[in-house]
C-alpha cells in the first residue's frame, strides 16, 4: 500500500465493501488518479473516514484535495465537509441513477407503469398496448 504522507492526493474515492454479517463493512479510500487503494478502515461511519483524515494526511494534504467521489452516504460527506473543505463532492453515477429510478417509480406508482417496466413486460409476451 502506498504511504499517503508521501503524495499529494487531489482526487479521492471513498466507498465501502460489505464483508458479511460478522465484519459487516470496511471503508476504502482510493486515489482516483492512479486507481490505487490508499487506506482501509473498519466499519462504515463518519468516525471511520475521520480517522483516515486525522492519521494519514496532514493539513496541507487535506487542503489540496480537489474532488472526492462518494456514494450518497451522509456520514462520508459530513467527514469530507469537515476535513477537506476545499473539496468538491461528486456523487457516483450508480447511486445517482439508483435514486432517480426509485423516485420515478414512486411518483408513477398507482398512476402509470414506469416505461422501463412496460418494456420488460412486453418482452415477456404480455399485452400492454404500448409495444
Amino acid at each position: 500500500m502506498p504511504h499517503v504522507a508521501n503524495h499529494q492526493l487531489e482526487e479521492m474515492g471513498v466507498d465501502e465493501i460489505y464483508f458479511g454479517k460478522q465484519t459487516k463493512f470496511i471503508t476504502v479510500v482510493s486515489n482516483l488518479e492512479t486507481g490505487e487503494p490508499l487506506w482501509f478502515g473498519q466499519d462504515r461511519k463518519q468516525e471511520t473516514l475521520d480517522e483516515f483524515f486525522r492519521t494519514q494526511l496532514n493539513a496541507r494534504q487535506r487542503e489540496g484535495i480537489e474532488a472526492a467521489c462518494v456514494d450518497m452516504w451522509r456520514p462520508f460527506t459530513n467527514s469530507l465537509e469537515q476535513w477537506a473543505r476545499n473539496c468538491r463532492i461528486v456523487y457516483d453515477k450508480f447511486h445517482v441513477l439508483q435514486h432517480a429510478n426509485k423516485a420515478i417509480d414512486e411518483s408513477a406508482q398507482g398512476r402509470v407503469l414506469p416505461q422501463r417496466w412496460a418494456h420488460a413486460r412486453c418482452r415477456e409476451g404480455q399485452t400492454l398496448g404500448c409495444c
